[in-house]
């Protein structure tokens, strides 16, 4: 039951306006759900309440009432569309197999490797090689093993599919640092001033062999970077 200092935001007509608002909202419309689906969840057909939930819409009752007289009870019940959507597919917590999330910690979550690049067996996580499968490398093609994407000191870009800025790449290929296409230029006839006048002063031209090559000083590091911070990526298996 909700808290007395909380709204009841399943009877309320009134909409959540903060992030704190919104998961006091999900948190109440998700013990709800609980208490009307079987105690191991895997049936997804909710059972219609003896004595209806007082916090349940009169709406949210006559749906219940219509998915069970439609789509049956038991082991072959077939709820409707708009049940099955209020269920994740996969993935705890709504969270898909795949997904890439950045962490303050070196340690990641339950549910959660570290996107290292470590080679793991397809039978232990399923879920993950049914997402990403072999796009970042294998050890036999998937047979037995995966590789994990390896995101450590890399920026990322996402697929172009089509745009046109980063045209011909597939998922989970790398790409090296470059420098844009350019030029620079130098003034042939330099000019120097003295006092108020300015003088010019053409080079004579010498002979090849004389020529001596011109070069600039060395300037910058070791890599071409945006100002940037380090986090760890964590891939959800």
């Amino acid at each position: 039951m909700a808290r007395e200092t909380e709204t009841d935001w399943i009877n309320t007509h009134r909409k959540p306006r903060s992030p704190g608002e919104l998961r006091e909202a999900f948190c109440q419309l998700r013990d709800c759900l609980k208490n009307l689906m079987d105690s191991d969840g895997t049936a997804r057909q909710p059972a219609i309440p003896s004595e209806p939930d007082p916090r349940l819409s009169p709406q949210l009752l006559a749906l219940l009432k219509e998915n069970a007289m439609q789509g049956g009870t038991g082991e072959n019940a077939t709820p409707l569309p708009w049940l099955e959507s209020l269920y994740p597919s996969r993935g705890e917590n709504g969270v898909p197999p795949g997904s890439v999330l950045y962490l303050c910690s070196e340690t990641p979550p339950d549910g959660w490797l570290v996107a290292d690049g470590s080679m793991l067996l397809v039978a232990a996580y399923p879920d993950l090689f049914a997402a990403i499968g072999t796009a970042f490398g294998s050890g036999d093609n998937g047979m037995t093993t995966f590789r994990l994407p390896d995101l450590r000191g890399e920026f990322i870009r996402c697929l172009d599919k089509g745009r046109g800025l980063d045209d011909g790449r597939p998922l989970g290929s790398v790409q090296g640092d470059e420098i844009r296409n350019h030029n620079h230029g130098f003034l042939d006839i330099p000019k120097v001033q003295f006092g108020s006048g300015v003088y010019s002063w053409t080079p004579q031209v010498m002979e090849v062999a004389e020529h001596a090559p011109i070069a600039t000083t060395w300037t910058g590091g070791s890599e071409t970077r945006p100002r940037n911070i380090a986090l760890t990526a964590c891939i959800k298996y």
